[in-house]
């Protein structure tokens, strides 16, 4: 049996979360882990669905869309749009480079990313923001087909009779891609996408025709004859000829970078920079995805800088955050340096590198050991590009585990965010008992999400 505390959660999320855990009492079956064997996965598949209502969907979005926004108004509401600064801040080298990427046309209106949300008693808090063309977590939409020859979710679906609605992020992605692309003149009627990823593999390889189905569904929602060719290449194939970008004898209109790491070729940035191509995600982007930026944000929480709408969206969504020096802070009751908060409210806080990625670097007070913690403490003050952040521990909820049975697990729900439209959401979810950050490199599994 299912204690009923998780079934309690699971009902503050949807209803239909608190039956399907029933239904998979009645249904011992439904408690094992489902066979992806023919089907394109590049995670484990945690089988049981989350089930969101519509008014926590939208509050996941104005979560993701808020802390996005915010985001793109560091250069100026911070920054007062002072290249000098902002080279300073992010150590742009050569500083001539800075300058010609913060002048429009930047990108940061149309970059696309994602916002790492823990799901606390507290609400939903974004411990990280990504703002890179590499969104992990975005071909989810691809396991749909998982989730509808299992025995959990279909047979449950077959059952109530109910419609669950998907999370179509890569669709969202698409459209969001083709409106920029026509809005912002660069294509008339056509326009042709380049998926731009490593090596020899390209993107969603495995996904056979699943992606130019649905970027064509895209092409249709837009609407107005839009028509267009999705190209997935590597940087290596894109060639420059007067200016514009080719694939072959594809002329391309968008580039989306779809890398682990950043890349830019300077013949995209150019090419954007000309407005022959939208491109997704620029230079600028790049740099916003330091987890500094979060302390920025935290601490204008205490300034003029923003107005009270802004200030209430800090608040409520942003964890205290500072970066790690020999500052005086004020946290809680505690009022004074940095470095000795750090070490009188340990389990309270949490230390990360400004420029770490995958969950590298991250030490969590509560489940790092007190040595570990000052050498922690001692590297971060030394390297200087390190933040503190305030630990908001994620509700845990009954997720299928292991041969046959569940666990108690918790998650990080990845909002997607492209422009200022919300793009859907997913989660990485990893049983309770696993201390220290939830992701993939430790094992975490990748759950669909449906608002039902």
């Amino acid at each position: 049996m299912i204690p009923s505390h998780f079934k309690d959660r699971a009902a503050q999320m949807s209803p239909t979360g608190a039956r399907f855990l029933e239904f998979v009492e009645r249904n011992p079956d439904a408690a094992r882990p489902v066979d992806v064997t023919g089907f394109h996965t590049d995670y484990p598949v945690q089988c049981w669905p989350t089930f969101i209502s519509s008014a926590q969907q939208q509050e996941i979005a104005r979560a993701t869309t808020s802390v996005f926004r915010l985001m793109r108004s560091i250069p100026g509401t911070i920054f007062g749009d002072d290249v000098a600064k902002i080279t300073d801040y992010y150590q742009i080298k050569p500083p001539q480079l800075a300058s010609m990427l913060l002048t429009p046309p930047h990108g940061l209106d149309i970059a696309i990313g994602r916002a790492d949300l823990i799901d606390s008693d507290s609400g939903f808090k974004c411990v990280e923001i990504n703002p890179f063309g590499s969104l992990g977590g975005i071909e989810t939409e691809f396991m749909l087909d998982i989730y509808q020859h299992s025995h959990a979710y279909s047979r449950f679906v077959a059952a109530t009779g109910l419609e669950p609605k998907p999370q179509r992020c890569m669709l969202t992605l698409f459209e969001h891609v083709i409106r920029a692309t026509l809005d912002g003149g660069i294509a008339s009627d056509t326009v042709n996408v380049a998926v731009v990823s490593d090596g020899d593999r390209p993107a969603f390889a495995g996904c056979k025709d699943l992606p130019q189905a649905v970027f064509h569904e895209a092409l249709a929602n837009v609407g107005g004859g839009a028509r267009g060719t999705l190209v997935r290449c590597g940087a290596r194939d894109i060639q420059e000829r007067d200016g514009d970008l080719y694939c072959g004898e594809v002329r391309l209109h968008a580039v989306w970078e779809y890398l682990r790491y950043k890349f830019y070729p300077a013949r995209f940035v150019l090419a954007f920079k000309r407005g022959r191509i939208s491109y997704f995600n620029t230079p600028v982007s790049g740099y916003f995805g330091s987890k500094r930026n979060l302390a920025l944000l935290s601490q204008a929480l205490d300034s003029d800088l923003y107005g009270e709408d802004d200030r209430e969206s800090i608040r409520r969504y942003i964890p205290w955050t500072r970066e790690v020096t020999d500052s005086e802070v004020v946290f809680r009751e505690h009022r004074g340096g940095l470095s000795g908060l750090l070490r009188s409210n340990q389990r309270e806080l949490v230390l990360k590198k400004g420029q770490g990625y995958g969950g590298d670097q991250v030490f969590m007070g509560e489940s790092t050991s007190a040595a570990q913690w000052e050498d922690a403490i001692r590297m971060a003050l030394d390297e200087g590009d390190w933040i503190a952040q305030e630990f908001f521990k994620p509700r845990t909820f009954a997720y299928q585990w292991g041969d046959e049975g569940y666990a108690p697990c918790k998650a990080i729900w990845g909002g997607f965010c492209f422009g200022d439209v919300f793009g859907g959401t997913y989660l990485r979810i990893l049983p309770d008992e696993h201390e220290g950050p939830i992701n993939s490199a430790r094992g975490a599994m990748t759950g669909l999400v449906f608002e039902a």
